[in-house]
């Protein structure tokens, strides 16, 4: 019995459908990114203010964003220097007091 209407993949199609599933995805991507784009000059030009008032909102929020980020790499930077510090003091006290026991035994260490 035949069926009509059934398609069979044959390797070569299996192939090709995973080829080309990446370029989809990248497709996808840049048509959010045109749709992002557009939607951004768009709103742009339909602003209720002057583009050089725009502009410079812009560029505050910008800056303010630059700075907000360059605090949290601060933040962070120091964190990951306390823990340095606080591990390196961790890995020293067994050292001591193997010493400071080695000295109470009368051995060398």
């Amino acid at each position: 019995m035949i069926r009509k209407n059934v398609k069979l993949f044959r390797w070569h199609d299996i192939l090709f459908i995973m080829i080309n599933q990446p370029f989809k995805n990248i497709l996808m991507a840049s048509k959010l990114l045109w749709g992002f784009t557009l939607g951004l000059v768009t709103g742009l030009l339909l602003a209720p203010e002057k583009g050089s008032e725009t502009r410079k909102k812009i560029s505050r929020r910008a800056a303010d964003l630059k700075d907000k980020f360059d605090d949290f790499i601060d933040s962070v930077s120091e964190k990951i220097d306390s823990f340095k510090n606080e591990a390196e003091d961790l890995a020293k006290k067994p050292k001591t007091e193997a010493r400071s026991f080695a000295g109470d035994k009368g051995g060398v260490l």
